[in-house]
């Protein structure tokens, strides 16, 4: 069934898609802005516009380490080579 977000009811829960153009950080650089969420693998992902290209962030706490609504910030950890890939 179809339930438009109008009628939804309201959280103060944040869904992945609420994620949809913050800015993600890595220390105090700022890597891009997130364009869209790929729920379509085992593991969804963040897909940021990164410089031409785009980066794709696994989301999990092993990598995101904090977001601000508010601010509309997501603070990531990527680990060495990790934007070479």
């Amino acid at each position: 069934m179809y339930l438009p977000k109008s009628l939804k009811k309201k959280s103060n829960k944040l869904e992945t898609n609420d994620l949809i153009g913050f800015s993600v950080f890595a220390d105090s650089e700022k890597l891009g802005t997130i364009t869209s969420i790929n729920n379509h693998a085992l593991n969804p992902l963040l897909v940021v516009a990164y410089e031409d290209r785009e980066l794709l962030i696994p989301i999990s706490d092993y990598f995101i380490k904090k977001i601000d609504p508010k601010l509309k910030k997501v603070k990531v950890e990527l680990p060495e080579g990790f934007m070479e890939i």
